[in-house]
């Protein structure tokens, strides 16, 4: 049995990718943590204004000593579905 080699025309070939150098001053490579660490560092900066600074006494009222009491339940209809299995209802 003989076999043909087929072939598909695909196009053009692509040149190739230009000379690139890693980056690693910036961090900009997989796995870097240089952004995440400059994110959370900016975010942090924003925070600041924010939040109180250790002995600063809060606007807000204090918490209660015990939480606010649940109220009752709705009223429930009873359940006199008889479908399937036994026994039941009535």
């Amino acid at each position: 049995m003989m076999t043909k080699d087929v072939q598909t025309w695909t196009g053009p070939k692509l040149p190739p990718p230009p000379p690139q150098r890693e980056d690693i001053l910036n961090d900009l490579g997989w796995l870097s943590r240089g952004p995440d660490r400059r994110a959370r560092k900016l975010a942090e900066d924003h925070l600041a204004p924010l939040l109180l600074s250790d002995g600063e006494l809060s606007p807000l009222p204090p918490d209660p000593a015990e939480p606010p009491p649940l109220p009752e339940p709705p009223v429930q209809a009873p359940d006199f579905d008889e479908r399937g299995g036994v026994g039941g209802g009535k």
